[in-house]
């Protein structure tokens, strides 16, 4: 089994290696990479990698952030040339996190007739007392807390965002930000708490204005995508030629006695794992580089998933399947009510007409009140 992962990124020398690092340790047996006219050294370190033989670099000059074209050429590529399996879509600021083994050991355990895996972001929070020569995740330790069914909003508000993992096939195509994907064949597997994806969007000022710079001029000159894509990037922007970005960072990142309120109130937790992994390999490491190693299986080996991810994804399903039975139940029982409440109305303007004769109008209004009766148990 062979993972692929897909990778667009432009000045983002801070995190890019460590991105790199984490997931051909994690399960990703090699990488192809998009630099897309970086100006620091993203470019220098993609190029390492690849020199090292693990990641396949492509230059695109392109100034119109056609994310969704450069990422679909990645996929399909990823299946044409270099023989994947499955292909996980990401960004450099994104960390794929198994709960249990590895990527592939998750992936593994995807039932046959599903092709996507959509997983829930979770966001790391930027910090206001933090310079911005820190490293990410030595700065950024305090990240809220997904719900339970990975739908709806997070702890500190933000609505859940998903990242795709799919099937590799020649002709897929990504969608604009990575969250769907047309051409797979197979439907999606029900957002699985089994992997998820650790995000690091704001890392200090600097970076936030680089990146709204980079990409906030790109969508205006995008021809092709409409104006409600990436809302959040135009609005950043817009407040950037007002002078307010510094304004909206502000908004975003918390102040130590924030982050403390978010711990005591349940909003964040402090999880340093991702620190002190990272640590460890630099640690390790003769140059301060990020030592990546060779994937420790082949990626033609058949891989067994633990059981316990695979009851795992049986149970997702299985929740899944119910809470659509309940869904269609509601709305029968809706649709019931409102049959009820129509032909009630029409029971009582035939009993206000003097052209209803009394004993039809009384055994109609007895007909309709054991329809009532009989529909009121199956109601919930």
């Amino acid at each position: 089994m062979k993972v692929v992962m897909t990778v667009l990124a432009r000045d983002e020398d801070d995190i890019i290696e460590a991105n790199l690092a984490y997931h051909l340790r994690h399960g990703v047996d090699f990488i192809i990479a998009t630099d897309n006219a970086s100006r620091d050294g993203t470019r220098a370190i993609l190029q390492r990698y690849a020199d090292a033989g693990v990641v396949r670099l492509i230059d695109e000059p392109g100034d119109d952030h056609s994310q969704h074209r450069w990422v679909t050429r990645m996929a399909r590529l990823a299946a044409t040339e270099h023989g994947a399996d499955w292909v996980i879509h990401n960004d450099a600021d994104q960390f794929w996190w198994p709960e249990q083994g590895s990527l592939k050991d998750v992936l593994a355990a995807v039932p046959p007739e599903y092709g996507v895996v959509r997983a829930a972001k979770c966001n790391f929070v930027a910090r206001r007392e933090v310079d911005d020569s820190a490293f990410f995740a030595d700065a950024l330790c305090f990240r809220e807390v997904l719900p339970e069914s990975r739908a709806g909003t997070t702890s500190t508000g933000r609505p859940v965002a998903t990242a795709i993992a799919h099937r590799a096939v020649p002709e897929v195509t990504v969608a604009q930000g990575n969250h769907s994907v047309d051409g797979v064949g197979l439907p999606a597997l029900p957002t699985w708490a089994a992997v998820t994806i650790w995000h690091f969007p704001e890392r200090g000022y600097a970076r936030f204005e680089t990146k709204i710079l980079n990409v906030g001029p790109a969508y205006e000159r995008n021809r092709e995508l409409p104006p409600s894509a990436s809302k959040h990037f135009r609005h950043f922007y817009e407040r950037y030629q007002a002078g307010a970005l510094p304004d909206e960072y502000a908004a975003l990142a918390w102040s130590d006695e924030e982050l403390q309120a978010g711990l005591q109130e349940g909003r964040l937790v402090v999880d340093r794992r991702l620190q002190e992994m990272l640590g460890r390999w630099r640690a390790a490491s003769d140059d301060d580089r990020y030592t990546f190693g060779r994937p420790q299986t082949s990626p033609l080996e058949t891989v067994e998933p633990p059981t316990d991810l695979v009851r795992s994804v049986e149970r997702t399903i299985a929740r899944h399947e119910v809470e659509k039975i309940r869904k269609e139940a509601r709305k029968e029982v809706r649709a019931a009510r409102n049959e009820a409440r129509e032909l009630a109305a029409r029971v009582a303007a035939l009993e206000g007409s003097k052209q209803a004769p009394e004993a039809f109008s009384g055994r109609v209004r007895r007909t309709v009140r054991r329809y009532l009766r009989w529909r009121r148990p199956h109601s919930t």
